[in-house]
C-alpha cells in the first residue's frame, strides 16, 4: 500500500495538475542552523555540512548566507540560543517584508514531557520558545523551515502556522536516533532529482527524492521503516507523507536554485 501513494504522488507531483500557477521562487536569504551534535562522532560530519551549505545556493550573496555551528571551534559563529532567536525574527521579519527566506536546522533535539529541545551551544531552545521566536504572521511570503534532525512531527506540530512551510524528517516513534535524513539530504540537491527539469528543486521534488532514498536504505538493511518526510505546504499545522493538493501547491513554489 505504501509504495502504491507513493507512486500515486509522483505522479501527482507530475502531473500538470500539480503545478502551481505562482512562479516558483528561490531563497533570497538563508539561514542554517547546525547545533550541538547528538555524539561527538558527528561533530566531522557536521562541520562538513556547515561547510558544504554554500555551495546549495549558488548567486546567493555572502551576506546573505548566515552559518551557525554549535560548537566554538568549529569555525563559524557560536549556535546558540541568541542566535536561533534573531535568526527567526529576522526571517519572519523579512518574509513579511517580501523577500524569500529559508532556515535549515541540522544537529539533534530530544524529547521532553512537554514537547522537545533543539541542542545548541548553552541552554537548548525548546520548540515552543522557537515558535513563539518565528511569531505569526499573514502577510508577505511564507517562511520555508527545513528540519533535519529528531522529533520532526513535533517541529511540525510547533511551528506550524499560516505563512510558513516545512519540510522535515524525523523518527516516528519515541526514540532520539539521528534521522537516516541526515546523513545525505545534501546529496538529494541534484539536477536527477528536478523531475521537470525548470532548474529548481522544488520542496516537493526534494520531499519525493527524499521519501525514496530513506525508503531504499531502510529496505536494503532490511529493517522496518522508522523513519519519515513530511511537507507542510500549506501552513495548516499538518504534515504527511502524502501532502494534499494545497501542501503540494505551497512545496511546488519554493526550492532550491540548481
Amino acid at each position: 500500500m505504501s509504495k502504491l501513494i507513493f507512486t500515486a504522488f509522483v505522479f501527482f507531483l507530475l502531473s500538470g495538475w500539480a503545478v502551481a500557477q505562482k512562479e516558483i521562487g528561490t531563497p533570497e536569504e538563508v539561514w542554517v542552523f547546525c547545533g550541538v551534535p547528538g555524539n561527538p562522532a558527528q561533530e566531522g560530519i557536521k562541520v562538513g555540512q556547515c561547510v558544504l551549505a554554500s555551495s546549495l545556493f549558488p548567486g546567493l550573496p555572502p551576506d546573505k548566507l548566515h552559518v551557525f555551528y554549535g560548537k566554538k571551534d568549529g569555525g563559524f559563529p557560536l549556535c546558540d540560543r541568541s542566535a536561533i532567536e534573531k535568526g527567526l525574527k529576522t526571517a519572519s521579519a523579512s518574509a513579511k517584508s517580501g523577500k524569500r527566506v529559508l532556515c535549515v536546522f541540522l544537529g539533534h533535539a530530544n524529547r521532553t514531557p512537554k514537547g522537545a529541545n533543539y541542542n545548541v551551544a548553552g541552554s537548548d531552545c525548546t520548540f515552543s520558545e522557537m515558535a513563539g521566536w518565528l511569531g505569526a504572521s499573514t502577510s508577505g511570503e511564507p517562511v520555508n523551515l527545513l528540519w533535519v534532525a529528531e522529533a520532526g512531527e513535533l517541529f511540525v506540530k510547533a511551528m506550524g502556522r499560516a505563512n510558513v512551510r516545512i519540510l522535515a524528517s524525523g523518527e516516528t516513534e519515541n526514540t532520539d536516533n539521528d534521522p537516516v535524513l541526515s546523513e545525505f539530504w545534501m546529496e538529494l540537491v541534484t539536477k536527477s532529482n528536478d523531475k521537470n527539469r525548470d532548474g529548481i528543486l522544488s520542496f516537493s521534488e526534494f520531499l519525493s527524492a527524499a521519501q525514496s532514498r530513506v525508503r531504499d536504505y531502510y529496505k536494503k538493511r532490511r529493517m522496518i521503516q522508522m523513519e519519515k518526510c513530511v511537507l507542510d505546504g500549506d501552513g495548516d499545522g499538518k504534515a504527511t507523507m502524502a501532502p494534499s493538493y494545497e501542501d503540494l501547491q505551497g512545496g511546488n513554489v519554493f526550492g532550491f536554485k540548481l
